[in-house]
């Protein structure tokens, strides 16, 4: 239903069945797509319709309010209950919420803690490659070897808009690359 209401002409749109059934069927995924391309928000959103529960890091606060913000107005919800956002200073979720926007710093902590209460960890703008990142990265690698990811189904999407992802793909166990090429607009000035 909330795809009614999305602008379906971005990049990553075209490339929709083939993201999800690469997700579901590997431990982690790596997406590169430029910036503007709809992945921040689109991939969360269809993994969220399928009934998963996803937690989507972002490096600042900003984005982590904004794109929950976004996220609940095109869908229709209340900002706190099925859509939120946490980050190190303030918070909308509840425990209606499946789809939650979280600061890396705050998601590395949560991981840290063992506390891993998604289906689906979508980690976003890895390109930034910030401390929390290269923790979080360190993280997944452990839960691949030591088969947490296994064991509890769960699933990890790596995304960036200029990422090295065959450095990526090779730290990972050889973890999937899928690339969405960005679209041009005409400059007039």
């Amino acid at each position: 239903e909330a795809m009614k209401k999305l602008d379906t002409s971005l990049p990553i749109c075209d490339h929709q069945q083939s993201i999800l059934d690469t997700i579901a069927k590997n431990y982690v995924t790596i997406l590169t797509a430029e910036t503007g391309a709809g992945k921040s928000t689109r991939v969360p959103l269809w993994l969220w319709e399928k009934g998963k529960r996803v937690h989507v890091t972002q490096p600042r606060r900003i984005a982590a309010r904004s794109l929950s913000y976004y996220l609940a107005h095109i869908t229709g919800k209340t900002l706190g209950q099925e859509v939120g956002y946490q980050t190190g200073f303030d918070s909308k979720m509840s425990n209606q919420t499946q789809l939650l926007y979280v600061t890396d710093g705050v998601q590395m902590i949560r991981e840290i803690n063992g506390r891993r209460d998604y289906d689906v960890l979508v980690l976003d703008e890895v390109h930034e490659w910030n401390l929390n990142q290269e923790v979080m990265v360190g993280l997944i690698k452990k839960n691949i070897d030591s088969g947490v990811y296994k064991a509890s189904k769960q699933r990890v999407v790596i995304m960036s808009a200029t990422l090295q992802a065959d450095r990526l793909y090779s730290f990972l166990n050889k973890a999937p690359i899928i690339s969405v090429a960005g679209r041009g607009f005409p400059v007039n000035m």
